[in-house]
């Protein structure tokens, strides 16, 4: 079994090891969603410590917690994190964010957080050759759909998953889906729960998927 990906809305996936190694990524607080009652992991990352992002209560396990920028290897995953700004003034108005790039089972995927401006050349340079770029589009506290489109140029992704966007439940103040997805082509559209990651054929151009969250039983 190779790398899975489980979105369950906003900012919060799980990435799963081919060993079974699991990764929450941004777990929300209950005034966003319900987070599975049996959500577990042995690792936890938080790009900022804001309440969408840092719900440890919703997260069972003896796990390890990235929460700092910097490298690191826990057990097979490699994590990468890259200090990058919240908002377009240098953190002024909402302080600072984590990008991590986890190297895994021969894949590169990158979960931005909330983003809130294009990251400079250096940080640039190291987000290169991912295969997956998870990618705030909604706005308003991140990058909106052509701060996405930009920073999606400038890196070239082979493949881009919009999370972070106006729906229910959720932060439905937030920018559609559909305004991002306005005018692209090559987007395939997932069945809600897990989703296999392959390694993406090379290709002229980023490819979308478009995760749905993992229905709550």
């Amino acid at each position: 079994m190779g790398v899975r990906l489980t979105w369950l809305g906003h900012s919060c996936f799980v990435l799963k090891a081919s060993d079974g190694t699991r990764v929450v990524m941004d777990p929300y607080d209950p005034t966003v969603g319900t987070l599975p009652g049996d959500l577990a992991a042995e690792i936890v990352t938080v790009s900022h410590q804001h309440f969408d992002h840092n719900y440890l209560k919703g997260v069972r396990g003896r796990y390890s917690l990235v929460d700092t920028a910097g490298h690191r290897k826990i057990g097979e995953i490699a994590i990468n994190g890259i200090m990058s700004w919240h908002d377009d003034q240098m953190g002024a108005k909402r302080g600072s964010n984590i990008i991590n790039i986890f190297e895994v089972d021969g894949l590169r995927i990158c979960h931005l957080g909330d983003l809130g401006d294009v990251p400079s050349k250096d940080e640039l340079l190291r987000m290169g050759n991912l295969d997956y770029l998870l990618i705030p589009v909604g706005g308003t506290y991140t990058l909106d759909p052509a701060g996405a489109d930009r920073l999606i140029k400038l890196i070239r992704p082979r493949v881009a998953v919009p999370m972070h966007y106006g729906m229910k439940p959720g932060i439905e103040r937030l920018l559609p889906l559909s305004a991002f997805l306005e005018g692209k082509e090559r987007i395939t559209y997932a069945e809600p729960g897990e989703v296999e990651l392959k390694k993406p054929a090379a290709a002229e151009g980023t490819s979308y998927l478009v995760m749905s969250p993992k229905p709550q039983v």
